[in-house]
């Protein structure tokens, strides 16, 4: 029988204790690898839209009852069987999410008049399971390939007023769905850019009476001169409703200084122009929100007081 070199044994005995970290089990060191610099964002470049955290992951059985919850929310007939399942979806934490977007991304998408009890009952549970500090994860939602999920998160994104949502609604101003460009309108409204300006004056001008309210609550949190010096032109329309449309609109964004381009619509004869004119200065004066369907009487008193005020 051929015996072995010892000294091959001890060789191949020390090259196996060195990779497996040596008497005291620490790992064998490598040399350290040399950093690239890290580069500075040029200052003269937009920044870039910050990393979004994933949403957590439910293990298997959490999973399965929460579909199953998700079910229930969707089949149950009564308004207090909604709120209850919505608790218990949002009591699987925020792991419940993708889910629920998985589920709407399966209903028709549509007008959000006309979306499906079962699409209204999936974003309610949205609603309840997303919190102000979701706003980085909900950024990364903005460009999901389905258009009610862009939608939702568009909205949330801005009404948690999210820093980082601000260049990626500027980019969803040219969403293929209006309704997702309207909520990056309001977005940008509401994180102080006046981009989505064209789309608001379309819906200021076209659907107020369904969107007015949300869209002066998004407007007026950032007054300014430049969103002023933007709306005023449209004043100087022929048509009643693009008048309309630029009073509403001065009526969040504008600043004081503008208040006298509104009150020279007080001594007009069209009482729909007149309306939009006195809560107009409302809004720009007093920071009040906008009277609807004043009597003739009151537009003309209305109309006196303001002309003493301004």
């Amino acid at each position: 029988m051929s015996i072995p070199n010892f000294g091959s044994v001890v060789g191949a005995a020390a090259l196996l204790w060195c990779a497996q970290g040596g008497a005291a089990g620490k790992p064998a060191t490598k040399p350290a690898a040399s950093k690239p610099a890290a580069s500075k964002p040029s200052s003269s470049q937009p920044a870039a839209v910050a990393p979004t955290a994933p949403w957590p992951k439910l293990d298997t059985r959490s999973a399965t009852e929460l579909g199953q919850a998700i079910d229930s929310l969707k089949r149950t007939p009564t308004p207090e069987g909604v709120d209850t399942m919505i608790e218990t979806i949002v009591g699987f934490g925020k792991g419940a999410v993708p889910y629920l977007y998985e589920s709407l991304s399966r209903q028709k998408v549509a007008p959000a008049d006309e979306l499906s009890e079962e699409a209204n009952r999936l974003v309610k549970a949205l609603d309840a399971a997303v919190k102000s500090d979701d706003g980085p994860r909900l950024v990364g939602d903005c460009t999901n390939r389905n258009a009610l999920v862009r939608r939702f998160a568009l909205r949330k994104v801005g009404e948690y007023t999210t820093a980082e949502g601000t260049a990626i609604a500027k980019k969803a101003l040219a969403d293929p769905d209006e309704e997702a460009r309207f909520e990056a309108a309001l977005t940008c409204a509401s994180l102080g850019s006046t981009d989505g300006l064209e789309v608001l004056r379309k819906a200021a001008r076209d659907a107020w009476p369904l969107q007015g309210k949300r869209i002066r609550a998004a407007i007026e949190r950032h007054r300014s001169v430049e969103a002023t010096q933007k709306i005023i032109p449209g004043l100087k329309s022929k048509d009643w409703q693009d008048i309309c449309a630029a009073l509403r609109l001065l009526a969040g964004w504008g600043v004081r200084e503008s208040a006298g381009e509104a009150g020279q619509f007080l001594d007009t004869t069209d009482n729909r122009i007149k309306e939009n004119a006195i809560n107009a200065l409302r809004g720009i004066v007093d920071r009040e929100p906008p009277i609807e369907r004043l009597s003739a009487f009151d537009l003309a008193e209305q109309a006196i007081a303001w002309k003493k005020k301004i």
